[in-house]
């Protein structure tokens, strides 16, 4: 077995950062969508989104934070695929960074009934 085989057979080094980067940039769209439609199916969710802040008691949910979270997300992403192989520990912390604003953008859609 040459070193070239064995290279091969291991696996690239960065790749598993490079499938958990693009496999969190496909899921990032459904995620936010299917959270939405979690936030927005609960009653309390209806009557904020039918009736408004000023009789529900609904509060704003921070848009400009979750624009911020989805763009940060989306560009932690980009930048683990697009990274060249050799910067592995770059690219690993794009791709945790990248599902950590994934994550947090979750939490606050969901907590947007509370």
């Amino acid at each position: 077995m040459t070193a070239t085989t064995r290279n091969a057979a291991a696996g690239q080094p960065g790749n598993n950062s490079t499938v958990w980067a693009a496999v969190g940039l496909g899921l990032l769209v459904p995620m936010v969508v299917g959270c939405w439609l979690l936030a927005l199916s609960t009653e309390h969710g209806t009557q904020c989104l039918m009736y408004g802040d000023s009789t529900q008691g609904c509060h704003q949910g921070g848009g400009g934070v979750l624009y911020g979270l989805f763009f940060a997300s989306a560009a932690a992403g980009v930048t683990a695929l697009v990274l060249p192989r050799r910067r592995a520990s770059a690219r690993t912390g794009a791709a945790v960074l990248q599902w950590a604003a994934q994550a947090l953008l979750a939490v606050l859609i969901l907590a947007f009934n509370s």
